[in-house]
Formats: structure tokens, sequence, C-alpha cells
């Protein structure tokens, strides 16, 4: 019944056991759905569609919107001619100066705006679309009529002071794009990184035939024509960038230099050298500088390497130090826009013969990715007006490890005549400031996981699963992988050489070997290479090899001699042989026993020299006995010391066996 009631405890404990694992599994298993599908929802496109404001103006009149604060308003009487909608990683919708505010979770914005074609297609007795030759739009001229309606892009730093974005302005939209414009813009990362307000304008004109003309009674058609503005206005930012600060005085490095270049392509050379007389000589528009990295060097290409750590958020900046209206302050100095520009170093636009409009100053930024290719160059036109007042600091770009150059391309007016205060011989001179960098990651390691558990495996570490490696997002690595093996009759380790090769970030090595992995940065020639040793298999010879780091023909020989490897690599040396121990006993004790014989002859001769010899006075007696004494006192001390040990072994083990007795007893009782 015991027994029978213990079987019956012990399945109850196992199921309440299983229960409780399977319990635990599923829990695991919920929150690692739900974090997957929380980081999921966290990084998946959104689309947002903004609320537009439409306005309605007489024929006559003008497209003048009212103040910032009545357009931002999401009311309106009229329904807009289509939807704009915005699609990106958003992760939240709030507020900010009366504006719709979208938080980006990194990247950038995608804007479409769709419509159908029922203006461009009613007939005259409907509403439908009729050319408007106008140019103006909320105070700005286009560079031809609008016609059948126009799509204007806008930004603001401020929400107050808007400027038309270059190439962004598409004339008779509803007629070239019947079907609406979808993506027809991607906010860039000057623009989200630092904030940016949007504002986007849609003009046109509409009529309808209010009456037919007739020849009796005579009545001349009569038609009335309206004009409609929407406004979609709103605030863009990245929140995983918006946060990074301007770096200390102590942790940026100014880079860039100005050169006058020549009008077509901004192209440098001696015939463009600065001196004295040109009016840039002695003063900057601004000034680029690098921030946020954990330490910097000059590579072998004089081109300075910025290194970067975990947690490190390197940036550019750009502070604009002149008031661009009145440059140096001076009155006669300003800049200029280029409506016809191309850049011939960085190849922008990247067409023959072709141009855009740079505005008052370009920006382009192209990066050279770690396999050599060339990305396409980001261009920010208008930049030097975009970038707002005098002393503004406007964060370019967060960078990642890769090759950059920068350009920053812009003209200047100058007179170079006066006469009665007025400029009769004014001058236009072209200007560019350009530099090159690198961005590195510091830490130049490359990581081993095993294949199977993935525990992190350090040099020197044992696995018989094989191992991966782990470049940790570091680019410029080159990490060269040697194999050898043990062959049968040879003494130490063999090469491989038709194993040898570079090793690319992910690879798997399964194959039975010793791995030497010799790890590089490319762009430092001078540091010294980190190296590290794996075995993959299970031959206890080569984790011997690997643990105690000697060499195999010595652990052969333990071998030989007796010794045993662990599978962990230990070698535990011979146990000594039972026989040898009982030689080496009886030769102890025939060494002792000689020595005692030898002892006692001396002790012999010492009395019978003792007898033969006269006695001294008694004083010398008495010496004689007080010694012989002190020496019996001293041997029966010894004597005791050694007894004195003795029970301590029977009583220990009378200890030992109480104390698991009565465990027994207890365990037993329990049951």
């Amino acid at each position: 019944m015991r027994d029978y009631g213990y079987n019956v405890n012990r399945r109850t404990n196992n199921k309440c056991l299983h229960l409780f694992v399977v319990t635990v599994i599923m829990i695991c298993g919920m929150l690692i759905g739900i974090i997957h599908s929380v980081h999921a929802e966290k990084n998946i496109e959104k689309t947002e569609q903004v609320v537009g404001t439409v306005y309605q103006f007489k024929e006559k009149e003008n497209y003048d919107l009212p103040n910032a604060e009545e357009y931002s308003s999401t009311e309106s009487g009229t329904k807009t001619g289509g939807e704009f909608s915005i699609v990106g990683n958003i992760s939240s919708v709030s507020e900010k100066n009366g504006f719709p505010t979208y938080s980006v979770n990194g990247g950038n914005l995608t804007f479409s705006y769709v419509y159908d074609d029922s203006l461009l297609n009613a007939s005259e007795d409907e509403e439908h679309l009729v050319d408007d030759n106008g140019k103006k739009v909320s105070g700005k001229t286009l560079d031809s009529d609008i016609k059948k309606g126009v799509l204007i892009v806008q930004t603001s730093k401020d929400g107050k002071i808007w400027f038309n974005i270059p190439e962004q302005t598409y004339i008779d939209v509803f007629k070239d794009n019947p079907d609406g414009l979808r993506e027809f813009y991607t906010t860039t990362n000057v623009q989200t990184v630092n904030g940016c307000y949007y504002r986007i304008l849609i003009a046109y004109k509409t009529g309808i035939r209010t009456q037919k003309a007739q020849k009796f009674p005579p009545k001349r058609e009569k038609h009335e024509y309206k004009k409609y503005e929407e406004v979609y206005c709103f605030y863009a930012y990245d929140e995983t960038t918006i946060n990074t600060s301007v770096p200390e005085d102590n942790n940026r490095c100014n880079l860039g230099e100005k050169a006058r270049t020549k009008n077509e392509g901004y192209i440098e050379n001696e015939d463009t050298t600065m001196n004295n007389k040109d009016p840039h000589f002695g003063w900057d528009i601004g000034q680029f500088f690098i921030g946020g990295y954990t330490d910097y060097e000059e590579g072998t290409d004089t081109i300075p390497i910025f290194l970067k750590n975990n947690g490190d958020k390197i940036s550019l900046w750009f502070e604009l130090q002149q008031d661009i209206d009145k440059c140096y302050g001076k009155n006669e100095i300003r800049v200029v826009a280029d409506h016809e520009a191309y850049d011939a170093e960085l190849e922008v636009p990247g067409g023959v013969n072709e141009t855009i409009d740079f505005g008052r100053g370009a920006l382009i930024l192209r990066k050279t990715n770690p396999d050599n290719q060339e990305e396409d160059p980001q261009i920010y036109t208008n930049y030097l007006e975009a970038s707002a007042s005098t002393d503004a600091i406007t964060k370019v770009d967060l960078l990642e490890e890769g090759d950059y150059e920068v350009a920053l391309d812009y003209a200047l007016k100058f007179d170079k005549t006066k006469i009665f205060g007025k400029s009769i011989l004014p001058e236009t001179a072209k200007y560019r400031v350009s530099f090159s960098f690198k961005v590195r990651n510091g830490n130049s390691m490359a990581f081993l996981f095993d294949k199977e558990t993935g525990s992190e495996l350090s040099s020197g570490s044992i696995t018989e699963n094989g191992f991966k490696i782990n470049f940790a997002n570091s680019k410029y690595l080159r990490v060269n992988v040697k194999r050898e093996i043990l062959k049968d009759g040879y003494e130490g380790l063999t090469e491989d050489t038709r194993f040898n090769s570079v090793a690319a970030d992910g690879d798997e090595f399964t194959d039975e070997g010793v791995y030497t992995l010799t790890i590089t940065n490319r762009d430092f020639e001078n540091v010294d290479p980190t190296v590290k040793r794996v075995y993959v298999g299970s031959n206890n010879i080569l984790k011997a090899y690997m643990v105690n780091n000697i060499p195999i023909s010595e652990i052969k020989e333990m071998i030989a001699l007796g010794a045993t490897i662990t599978d962990n690599g230990t070698i535990i040396p011979p146990e000594p042989d039972s026989d040898s121990t009982v030689d080496t006993n009886s030769k102890e004790a025939a060494e002792k026993s000689e020595s005692s014989a030898e002892v006692e002859d001396i002790d012999e001769a010492a009395d019978t020299q003792s007898v033969e010899e006269s006695v001294p006075d008694s004083l010398d007696q008495n010496e004689t006995e007080v010694d012989s004494k002190k020496t019996e006192n001293i041997t029966e001390e010894q004597t005791a010391h050694k007894n004195a040990g003795l029970p301590i072994i029977p009583i220990s083990i009378a200890a030992v066996t109480a104390v698991v007795g009565g465990f027994f007893l207890m365990n037993r009782r329990k049951k």
C-alpha cells in the first residue's frame, strides 16, 4: 500500500509538473507573439489621409490665401477635387501649432493625390475644368500658365514662411494626369530629421454654361466661372532622430572649404583662384561639421575617418553664418537663385545637357556603399533659403557606415560698379563648398555563435555543431579563415589549403577541424588584427590541444603513458600502480631499518666509551641526568601527538554513518 501511494503521488506530481511546463511554454509563446506583433505593427507602413481645406474665389480674383491661423482649419463647406494622403512608418498622430503632426519611426513619407476625371470630362452644362491663363498662386509666380490645374509642394521651418520646392510644381495637372498623382513626392532626410512643415496647394478654375446661345430671340451663351484652391497642411518629423542634440564643441569636427568655380558645372580650376578682389574673400557662408562620433583619424588617402561604437549617432550639420540677402553685412552682396544649373563632379542631375533649378543654394550628398556602389545623390535645392535665419544650425543627416561626398553650390550677385549709388555692372559668381569623409564602426570585431544553440563562442572554444560568423553590421571587415586538420601518422596539424578563403557575414562552418580567423579592417593598416580559434568536432586530442595549448605530440605521449582526456579537453594523468606503491614502501622501510641499525651501533659505542672513561664530578653527572630526562620527555610528547590523531578517522566515519542513516529514516517516515 505504501508503494502504491508513493506511485500515485509520483504520477500526480508528474502531471502537475507537466501541466506547469506546458503552461509556461504557452505563456512564453503568447508573449513572443505579442512582442512580434507589436514590433511588426511599429514598423509597418501606414496610409494617413490628410484633410484639406477648399477656398473659393471669383473669376477675377487671385489665389490669395488668408492667414496661416485660418487656413490650418480642417473644416470646409466645399468638397475637395481629390484625396491627399501620406504613406510611411507613421507611429503617432498629434498636433503642433494647429497643424496635424505625424511622427515617423524612421524613413520618409510619400505623397499621393488621387482623383477621378469627372471635372475634366464633364459637359459644358455641368461644372467642368477650364483653362486658367494666370501664373500666380498664393503670392508665387509660376514659370507658365496654370491651365487645367496646378499642384505645388511647399515647405517651411516655422509654418509661416513657405518655399516652393523646385521641380515639384505640376502644371496642367488634371489633363496630364487624369487618374491622379501617385507617389509624386518623397520627403528628404534633412526635412524629417529636423522636422518640417508641408503645404500642398492645388489650384484650378471651373466653368458651367448657364445659358445657351440662340438665334431667335437672340441670346448669347453665358458661363459662370469659379476658382478653387485646395490646401493641405501638416507637420512631420522622424522620432528616432529629432532628439539628436547639436554636438558640443569638443565633439565636433569642422569640414569643407569654399572655392570659386566656373559658371557652368561648378567646376574648380586654377583660373578661379580667389584673391582679395573677390567679393567672397575673407568670410564664409556657413560651416559644416560632424558630431556624435567616438574618435576619428586620417585614412591612408588623407580623408578623415569617423569611428562609431554601439549607441553612437554620427550626424552631419550645417550652421548658416550669413544673412543671404546681406552677406558679410553688405547690401551689395547677396545669394541669388541659379535656375539652370548642374554639378559636374557629382553628376547632378545626371542627364546629358540636363539642368535643374538649384534655387538659392543646392546641397548635394552622395554615399558610396561598402560594395563600392554609388547611391543616387540626395539633392536639397534652395537649401540656404530654407535654412531660415542666420546662426541657424540644421541637421543634414544621420550617417551609417560608408564613404560620403558633400557639396554646397551657390551663386553670389555683387555690385562691381556703382554710379550715384546704383549698380550699373552687377556680376554673378559661383562658389562651392565641398569635402569627403568616411564613417566606420570603431569595434572591428566579428562574433562567432554556435550553429545549433546560438551561444557565443570565444577564442579557444569547442563545438561539435559548427559555428556562424556575425559581423555586427561592420561592413568593412575582412575575415580570413584557415582550417587545419589532424591526419593519421602526423604529429601536428595539417593545413587544408583548398579551404582557406575570405568569409562573409553569416557564413557557417561545420566541417571538422581547427579554424583560425584573422579579422582586420581594410581601412586601418596600422591596427593589429584580431585572431580567434575554434575547434569543430569530437576528437579528444584536438580538444585537449585547444584547451591546454600544448603540442599534439606531447598529448600523444601523455596518452601513451596512461593519461586520459575528458569531453571538455581536460587531461587527467594516470593513477599510480599498486605494485610500484608496495615496492616504494618496502624500499622506504629498508632504508629506515638501516638507519636505525646505524643509530644503535653509534649508541652502543658511546655507552662503551662512557664506561671506560673516568666519570666527571657530581655536577656533570647531574647535567647528564637532566639531559636524558629531557630527551625522554620529548620522545613521549611526539608519541602522544602521533597517537592523538588516530581516533579522528573512526569518529568521522561514525558521524557520517549517523547523518546518512538519519536522513534515510526521516525520508522513509515521510513516505
